[in-house]
């Protein structure tokens, strides 16, 4: 089983293997979602019956986490570990209380929200109306905030007991489908770039990117649902079931649609062949053009719809260029559509 394989040299630099901690997060998230419920997963089931009664009580607790438990992944982020179960146990225990209150919440809270919260000068409830985003049961956070030394050291227990045979078996028994997962993944990055792909896996578009420095992409057996995101701005997580066969792109067929339709009019692709070679603003394109600005208007509407062009306002004027890097992508996306 390959513990790292790294892709590029080139920032952003891509990573894609499978993770020992990653997978107990998500055992830990699958557990957590599955309180209270009469029968569980066959495949959780031999390791859950064997939990003690402390282990029980903290997946209850984390029952009303947002992620049931797999916030931890910001710390796994944090400090890039991700097969040494007990380097880890032991560096998240020795934090300070708050520097561990804030990495576990990433982004969602400022060190000084925190102390505000430690030191009592504002309530959760005040804090939760402040940053909804901070989407825990009262109970919850309140346990996370007000006795963050028993809340950390019993989910490291938690995380430590569940690292027995049961796991580990189960681990090893899943080495050829982490391979085979791998190997699609890594056909995947060939024809697709690590943001588009993991576009293509979640399914959707992100609302929220950055120029990433790198890209994990991690497959896991217990992952639920099937694929997770997680990323601040230098870094892209995704997690995703290795039962995965094929990472589509997102909306293919719709995209390309529009783009031929776009490019389907001979005066469109005439523009797009002249902004390739100059960016211009609409009145110098409508008289190389030689059509009225009226009708350049609504060529330039239709072809920036498409993301063949891109706009760059100056001051107050609106400038357009050929966007090749979308129109390289669109055509390996034909390729890899019609190959699929």
């Amino acid at each position: 089983m390959p513990l790292d394989t790294q892709l590029n040299n080139e920032a952003p630099k891509v990573y894609v293997f499978p993770s020992k901690i990653m997978e107990l997060l998500a055992l830990v998230r699958l557990l957590a979602e599955s309180v209270g419920c009469e029968k569980y997963d066959e495949r959780i089931e031999p390791i859950r019956s064997g939990l003690q009664p402390d282990s029980i009580r903290m997946l209850g607790i984390l029952f009303g986490f947002k992620s049931y438990g797999l916030e931890f992944t910001e710390l796994v982020l944090r400090f890039k570990m991700f097969d040494n179960v007990e380097l880890f146990i032991d560096t998240i225990a020795a934090m300070d209380e708050t520097d561990f209150l804030y990495g576990f919440f990433g982004d969602e809270l400022t060190r000084e929200e925190i102390l505000a919260v430690k030191s009592g000068a504002i309530t959760i409830d005040k804090l939760k109306e402040r940053n909804p985003s901070v989407a825990y049961s009262s109970d919850a956070i309140g346990i996370i905030f007000y006795d963050t030394k028993n809340f950390r050291s019993g989910f490291l227990r938690l995380i430590d007991e569940l690292d027995g045979d049961a796991f580990r078996k189960r681990y090893l028994s899943m080495s050829q489908a982490y391979e085979e997962s791998l190997s699609r993944l890594k056909s995947e990055l060939g024809i697709m770039t690590p943001l588009d792909l993991a576009q293509a896996i979640m399914g959707k578009k992100f609302r929220r990117v950055s120029d990433y420095e790198s890209f994990y992409f991690i497959p896991s057996g217990f992952i639920h649902p099937p694929q997770i995101r997680f990323f601040n701005e230098k870094t892209n997580i995704l997690i995703y079931n290795l039962h995965v066969h094929t990472f589509e792109e997102v909306h293919p067929a719709g995209e390309i649609l529009d783009a031929i339709k776009a490019i389907g009019d001979r005066t469109r692709l005439e523009i797009l062949r002249v902004l390739c070679k100059d960016m211009m603003y609409g009145k110098t394109l409508s008289d190389k053009m030689n059509l009225n600005t009226a009708t350049i208007s609504h060529h330039l509407n239709e072809l920036k719809q498409a993301g063949l062009i891109d706009e760059i306002k100056v001051k107050h004027i609106k400038y357009y260029k050929t966007n090749i890097e979308h129109i390289n992508k669109l055509f390996k996306g034909i390729v890899h559509y019609l190959m699929k």
